[in-house]
Parts: C-alpha cells; sequence; structure tokens
C-alpha cells in the first residue's frame, strides 16, 4: 500500500491587538504518515513543526491560508522523504504479529 499523508494537528497562535482584534501570531504543524503493510499492520511517523508570521501575515485564524503554510512547510522541512524514512526503518525491523498461536502442551 502507498504510505498516505495528512496534516494532524493545526493549531494556530493568537493575541488580541490593540482594536481586540484577533491575530495568528504562529501556526503548529504536526503530519503523519501511515501505510499499512501486506499482513496488515499499520506503521506511522509523525513531523511536527510551526510557522512563525509577522507583519501583514498575522490575520485572524479563519482567514489563514492553511493549504500554502501547511505544505510549504512540509517541503522546506522534506517531511515526506523524512517520513518514508520513519516508514521504511520501521518495515526493517522486527514488530509483533497481530495472529494468535495456541502454546503447546507442557510435556
Amino acid at each position: 500500500m502507498a504510505i498516505e499523508y495528512t496534516f494532524t494537528r493545526v493549531n494556530p497562535l493568537c493575541l488580541c491587538d490593540e482594536s481586540d482584534n484577533l491575530k495568528t501570531q504562529k501556526v503548529e504543524v504536526s503530519m503523519k504518515a501511515t501505510d499499512t503493510t501486506s499482513h496488515g499492520t499499520v506503521l506511522e511517523a509523525y513531523a511536527n513543526g510551526e510557522v512563525t508570521l509577522t507583519g501583514a501575515s498575522c490575520v485572524a485564524p479563519d482567514a489563514l491560508d492553511l493549504d500554502t503554510l501547511c505544505n510549504d512547510l512540509a517541503a522546506a522541512n522534506d517531511w515526506k522523504a523524512s517520513l518514508a524514512s520513519g516508514i521504511a526503518d520501521q518495515k526493517a525491523a522486527a514488530h509483533e504479529w497481530t495472529g494468535h498461536l495456541e502454546g503447546p502442551a507442557v510435556t
């Protein structure tokens, strides 16, 4: 299965200006990569970062261009490659089997 990427957390951090207008100062962002092995084991990897806003880019949370902010952060930090590497490392390591075996009788 192909790795799927999703932004799992987008958290604007805000202040009110002198006119009591809400202005976003920083946006915390998390991305998750998920892959399922042929045996049904779900593997996940995460990346976290933040975007600091200044000047005219400090707007109300609902006016943020989240698509650009989040995807630019992910691209600048090469999150897709980093997360894919994390998934590949997990695939290369032994992991717990999700099936069930009956223990043998003690002799």
